[in-house]
């Protein structure tokens, strides 16, 4: 079975690679980007099966990120999980929200789920 890809979209670099190496654990396939900008150039090349969001990053936050990707036909059925430590409140063009610092089962758990599995 081919690994699921997973985008990691923060502006941390240590929350991208620690939690790239987590998945990658798990054998999920992860890529990263830095800011919802760049995610978005890269939705265009190569479309993952799961994306993680941070919720405040610059350039564009995790609200603006996440309603740019569900307006886009290509990647609408794309599931998204918006992590922050802050409440982002309503409305959720996401389909999962995690209170950072999430547990590293929860985060999976909820990927299993919105993946079908």
């Amino acid at each position: 079975m081919t690994a699921r890809k997973v985008l990691i979209v923060d502006d941390e670099i240590d929350v991208r690679e620690s939690l790239g190496m987590l998945l990658e654990l798990e054998r999920f396939s992860p890529m990263t980007a830095p800011h919802g900008a760049a995610a978005l150039e890269m939705l265009g090349q190569n479309v993952p099966d799961i994306i993680i969001s941070d919720f405040m990053m610059p350039w564009m936050n995790g609200r603006e990120f996440v309603t740019k990707v569900k307006a886009r036909e290509d990647t609408r059925h794309i599931p998204v999980i918006l992590v922050s430590a802050v409440d982002p409140g309503p409305p959720e063009p996401w389909d999962a929200f995690l209170k950072k610092p999430a547990q590293i089962q929860t985060l999976l758990d909820t990927m299993r789920r919105l993946l079908g599995h």
